[in-house]
């Protein structure tokens, strides 16, 4: 559907610009001026593609509100998905000239029509998938994944606290009767916190 850039895909096609682009029930629809080349003739003409995602089809005719300089062409694009990464391609087209032409040299041009309007497929769709394939992945991308990455991290290692733990009950008041046993008992506790609360701020930990 990359019509626009037949000229630079397609063998003998000299222009293709669409001049209208549409959306109806869900299909796509372009229509495209072409000028192609064909043993030593020139033909431009006017095409409407209909291209509907769903069935992995386009249909094309000339656009019959214009006058082109044939009489007539009917055909489609079928893709049939053969695995993750190949897929069979149907073509068909009839065509017919204006006025009379020589047997022979019809001939000619349908043996060369079908041939150009064919091979170049492989050839850029292959292209196309490799680059789609290659596309995040090449060298600036990776780059700037990578800075942006960088800085992520470091802004989250920057930013980042671990939690407060709750605060420490406060403890009451030694009773100034309290046995001397008991006492040494709550001081020894008492000395079990603070070492534990310094252990904890030593790793960070307030």
């Amino acid at each position: 559907m990359d019509t626009n850039k037949y000229a630079q895909m397609v063998s003998g096609v000299d222009s293709c610009v669409n001049y209208e682009d549409s959306t109806q029930n869900g299909m796509q629809i372009v229509k495209s001026t072409y000028e192609i080349s064909a043993l030593h003739m020139r033909y431009k003409y006017y095409v409407t593609h209909t291209y509907d995602p769903s069935q992995r089809c386009m249909v094309f005719t000339l656009d019959y509100d214009r006058r082109s300089d044939l009489d007539d062409t009917v055909g489609y694009w079928y893709v049939d998905p053969r695995g993750r990464a190949s897929c069979r391609v149907f073509y068909s087209c009839e065509c017919k000239l204006r006025g009379w032409v020589p047997g022979p040299v019809y001939s000619m041009m349908t043996k060369e029509a079908v041939k150009k309007a064919t091979t170049w497929v492989e050839r850029e769709s292959v292209k196309e998938f490799r680059s789609t394939r290659a596309g995040p992945f090449n060298g600036d991308a990776l780059l700037q994944l990578v800075e942006k990455l960088r800085e992520q991290v470091a802004t989250q290692t920057t930013n980042f606290k671990l939690p407060s733990l709750p605060p420490m009950p406060s403890l009451p008041q030694l009773p100034i009767g309290l046995p001397q046993q008991s006492q040494r008992r709550v001081v020894d506790w008492i000395g079990e916190r603070r070492r534990a609360a310094e252990a904890l701020r030593g790793h960070g930990i307030r």
